[in-house]
């Protein structure tokens, strides 16, 4: 599997590195989770730009990710709109998605945009250049707040991403029962893929999924400081105590 470097951490190799998502409704609030995750020992932040109640206002948007930027000087960012189709706040547009999307790639303040693949399936490709050059990557990633689908299915979806030359594969699913955690791990370990892989069993039954990332291959896990932007996540200290414990 391929490794991605971004600004001092290589993502694909050693400890699943640890992300934390700014969630806050307005600037004072994301400024405040900013500066948390400074602060803290998190080695990737993520906007959650569909919490932000300026959201569609591209502006100020670039604004605030500007200011995130200032906090944030060496941290890796991800810019996300989660939609409401996969668990996000907000219903938009495919064309304001794409459009959004575009505009923070030409702002060189984040590193990477998340694009959900079933949400841009049309637009993934056109965006993989858009984001490559503009010195941007792109995560595509695909969420199922409902269950958990087959394991070839998994490996399909991810599959997918790969053949689409997307920089980094996300997949998140429900668990219904211990299988289902099971079939997520083998199809993060059995995938063909050459792109870093980030998956997910989410709320408390699938936390084993987000601390086992360096034995089953997935790159990223999400832990949290303060309130939760997913099922399952564990606070941040004890996430990165477990990744060393299991590490060593």
């Amino acid at each position: 599997m391929n490794t991605l470097k971004v600004k001092n951490i290589t993502i694909g190799e050693g400890l699943p590195k640890i992300c934390v998502s700014i969630t806050g409704k307005n600037i004072n609030e994301i400024t405040k989770q900013a500066i948390e995750i400074y602060d803290s020992c998190a080695d990737i932040a993520e906007w959650r730009v569909d919490y932000f109640e300026d959201v569609f206002k591209f502006d100020t948007v670039i604004n605030t990710l500007n200011k995130i930027r200032e906090i944030l000087v060496d941290t890796p960012i991800i810019f996300t709109f989660r939609t409401d189709n996969e668990g996000g706040n907000l219903h938009i547009n495919v064309k304001d998605y794409i459009e959004l999307n575009k505009i923070i790639c030409d702002s060189n303040l984040a590193d990477f945009v998340d694009i959900e693949l079933d949400t841009a399936t049309e637009y993934v490709s056109e965006m993989v250049e858009y984001c490559h050059n503009h010195n941007c990557y792109l995560i595509c990633s695909h969420h199922n707040f409902n269950q958990t689908p087959s394991t070839q299915v998994m490996i399909s979806i991810l599959e997918k991403m790969n053949d689409l030359n997307c920089d980094i594969l996300k997949l998140a699913v429900m668990p219904n029962d211990k299988l289902d955690v099971i079939n997520l791990l083998t199809a993060t370990t059995t995938a063909k893929v050459q792109h870093p892989v980030v998956t997910m069993s989410m709320s408390k039954l699938g936390a084993i999924s987000r601390i086992s990332g360096e034995i089953f291959g997935s790159s990223i896990t999400f832990g949290s400081i303060g309130e939760c932007s997913a099922p399952g996540q564990i606070e941040i200290n004890s996430l990165r105590k477990t990744l060393d414990l299991l590490h060593n």
